[in-house]
């Protein structure tokens, strides 16, 4: 059985949070490390939780 975690417009979020989180590595702007501390919390977290939901589901 396969289980899908991400949805296919989970794709475009997915890749933004690993270029966000290579661009945090190098960050200095503090203006620019809250605009990617509210997309972690509003947009990745949520897609995130849903594919742990979808996980614990197959337990």
């Amino acid at each position: 059985m396969k289980t899908i975690l991400f949805s296919e417009n989970d794709d475009e979020i997915l890749l933004d949070m690993v270029e966000d989180k290579n661009r945090s590595s190098h960050i200095y702007d503090e203006k620019e490390a809250e605009k990617i501390f509210e997309r972690i919390s509003k947009v990745y977290a949520p897609v995130i939780e849903k594919a742990i939901k979808k996980l614990e589901e197959l337990e």
